[in-house]
């Protein structure tokens, strides 16, 4: 979905962000527009699984240029990624937990590590 000509890209307004959310940039953005997008990490509410180090807590996906919000939007409603589909089977609630700039190969990079350093929800109660 791309916006059209002449017209910018609607905002996304996330509820949970009183503040402007800090997007950080992973690499410069690649010569072709349709290899950069969004990556997303989203903080579940409930952890999979049995819980402490082996639940669970974090699912990171990542979205075209303009899709981010119709992607949010299929895994609020179980569709994509079987994690999130039983997240919404299962009533398990969910946030944006960090949102970055990046390519798909970014988002492999990013998945090989934690999610938790980079949660925004995550690092506020470990700062309590």
């Amino acid at each position: 979905m791309t916006p059209a000509a002449g017209k910018s890209p609607p905002s996304v307004d996330f509820p949970s962000a009183r503040r402007a959310l800090p997007v950080q940039y992973l690499t410069s953005k690649p010569a072709d527009p349709a290899l950069w997008g969004w990556i997303y990490t989203l903080h579940l509410h409930t952890p999979l699984g049995r819980g402490g180090r082996n639940g669970a807590r974090h699912y990171t996906g990542w979205a075209s240029e303009y899709g981010l919000l119709d992607r949010l939007l299929c895994h609020r409603a179980g569709h994509g990624a079987a994690m999130m589909a039983f997240c919404a089977s299962a009533g398990i609630g969910w946030h944006v937990g960090a949102l970055q700039r990046g390519t798909r190969t970014d988002e492999r990079k990013l998945k090989q590590h934690g999610a938790a350093p980079r949660c925004w929800t995550c690092q506020a109660m470990k700062g309590r």
